[in-house]
């Protein structure tokens, strides 16, 4: 199924012709099987449909939470991890989820030589995650 018809929502035309969201309009109707992590967290970054995409999301994330895509590996995870803090308060077994993720992530991040900005931007997006109520 899209995003269109999870939601219900059927987008018309673009309003803008940017890139990012000429990308997006295709997205939500793009089925979700198809989608890649990037379009994950594409989406999820701009705040779309967090309860359709969060649970496919962690799913990619479950045997490599620091998934490596553009623009930096760990970005879907630190994505998630700073998306919109009332949908992981709302949803604690998605919180739980992520969580464990995130310290997988962390204990990874730990045993193996990565690159301060990976390391930073994790760090970061885990201490803004761990503040939601």
């Amino acid at each position: 199924m899209t995003l269109e018809q999870l939601d219900g929502e059927v987008w018309g035309p673009a309003e803008w012709q940017s890139s990012l969201v000429l990308t997006c309009y295709r997205l939500h109707r793009t089925p979700l099987q198809e989608f890649t992590p990037d379009d994950y967290r594409r989406m999820i970054a701009q705040g779309f449909c967090l309860e359709y995409l969060a649970p496919p999301a962690l799913n990619l994330l479950v045997d490599d939470p620091l998934l490596e895509k553009d623009p930096w590996p760990g970005d879907l995870l630190c994505t998630l991890l700073t998306s919109e803090r009332s949908f992981w308060a709302a949803h604690p077994e998605l919180r739980r989820s992520l969580s464990s993720i995130a310290e997988a992530a962390r204990l990874r991040l730990n045993a193996i030589e990565s690159s301060e900005r990976l390391a930073e931007d994790f760090h970061d997006a885990l201490l803004q995650f761990q503040r939601v109520a």
